[in-house]
């Protein structure tokens, strides 16, 4: 049985080669819980809620986030960086 598990494991690594990759994740994207408070800690804004980050959206002060499909929103790393970069620095233009 050991050898059936590794011939699939063999034929998929194989196949997983052949196909094309993405291009190293660029851009990349956080989901919102990336970003904010949860109930396991604090996301990469610190203790901001959900709500302030969608209302700094609704205010313009914040990246809007792109639609990756009919369910599925995210945030573009770079943009978001950005932002935080520009509020560390004090050179906020929102």
């Amino acid at each position: 049985m050991e050898n059936v598990i590794t011939e699939k494991t063999e034929v998929t690594a194989s196949r997983i080669k052949d196909k094309p990759q993405p291009a190293a994740c660029n851009p990349r994207f956080y989901r919102i819980g990336h970003l904010v408070r949860t109930k396991n800690g604090e996301g990469l804004l610190g203790g901001i809620s959900g709500p302030t980050v969608w209302r700094w959206i609704k205010q313009g002060a914040f990246p809007k986030p792109v639609s990756l499909g009919p369910n599925t929103t995210a945030f573009d790393a770079r943009a978001v960086d950005a932002w935080i970069n520009s509020k560390i620095s004090g050179n906020a233009t929102s």
